[in-house]
């Protein structure tokens, strides 16, 4: 696994605006919500997919709607944490286990 730095954030950031991933809305408030996890002590690492078991459990949580959307209403990162928690009880155990 690999950690990725704030500057990789960045990169990620303007790759998926040119390339119009997740719909073509601004990543910007998606950036900003990134620094500031990672100001409070978060990091995120980057798995290799070859590495997880063929029987491995993961999650995806993505947002839908109009980009406008997202820049009048912002994601709260804790509804995202929230999805995962409910699933992981509905299955009985943690994901990637």
């Amino acid at each position: 696994m690999r950690e990725i730095t704030e500057r990789d954030l960045e990169l990620l950031a303007t790759g998926a605006w040119i390339l119009g991933a997740g719909g073509g809305g601004d990543p910007y408030h998606s950036l900003l919500a990134m620094k500031r996890l990672y100001s409070s002590g978060t990091t995120t690492r980057l798995m290799d997919p070859d590495d997880l078991a063929d029987d491995a459990r993961i999650a995806v949580v993505s947002t839908m709607g109009a980009p406008l959307v997202g820049e009048e209403r912002l994601t709260d990162p804790e509804v995202a944490a929230r999805a995962v928690q409910m699933m992981e009880e509905y299955v009985g155990h943690g994901l990637m286990q």
